[in-house]
């Protein structure tokens, strides 16, 4: 048999500095996220790769790190991990959560709020889809700690964070926050699956 896991929109609020957050509407989560938290650590765009680190002399373990889309550009409006005016994959909307999760993990942390505006009405028309229709999304089951990505808007982002406007480099924050989110994932076994 194949263990397979359908994971659900999560149920419950982020409360970030006593002010209590509704998933779908202040922030989207995807995935069960519990725990109290006194000490997030700021990795600005979050990349890690061997031309630009933004996790230069901070430990991340163990810990919900707070960062923003993007990638940096130089003073001449150039992108620094691509020399030119192009964005890198740090940038591309399909690629830039995936590769900042591997590296969210690589390094063990818990989790991340990613701050993205220009993506945010996106992702929340798929949590809409997924929840009228209480469908989730199918896959391997995985027994290892995944880290949870909650997508954030400037706005909430400020709740958290004030100074991310002018912050220059990764720093811990002191905050208070509070995740109480619980989903009722199903634990499928199937006999008949074919990957390709």
């Amino acid at each position: 048999t194949v263990p397979l896991e359908l994971s659900k929109i999560p149920e419950g609020t982020l409360t970030i500095n006593g002010k209590a957050l509704i998933n779908g509407s202040d922030f989207l989560a995807f995935k069960a996220a519990v725990g109290n938290f006194d000490e997030l650590v700021y990795v600005g765009y979050g990349i890690d790769s061997e031309s630009y680190t933004d996790y230069a002399n901070v430990d991340v373990s163990g810990k919900w790190l707070i960062m923003k889309a993007g990638e940096p550009q130089d003073s001449n409006g150039n992108y620094i991990l691509s020399g030119s005016t192009e964005p890198s994959q740090w940038s591309n909307q399909s690629e830039a959560i995936g590769k900042r999760t591997e590296v969210v993990k690589a390094k063990g942390a818990l989790g991340y709020f990613f701050i993205d505006d220009l993506n945010f009405s996106r992702y929340t028309r798929y949590f809409n889809y997924m929840r009228r229709n209480e469908s989730g999304q199918m896959g391997l089951r995985n027994d290892s700690k995944d880290p949870v990505m909650m997508l954030l808007t400037s706005e909430v982002s400020n709740i958290l964070f004030p100074e991310l406007s002018t912050a220059a480099s990764s720093t811990p924050i002191s905050a208070s926050v509070n995740l109480n989110l619980n989903s009722a994932d199903e634990f499928i076994e199937s006999e008949n699956v074919v990957a390709f």
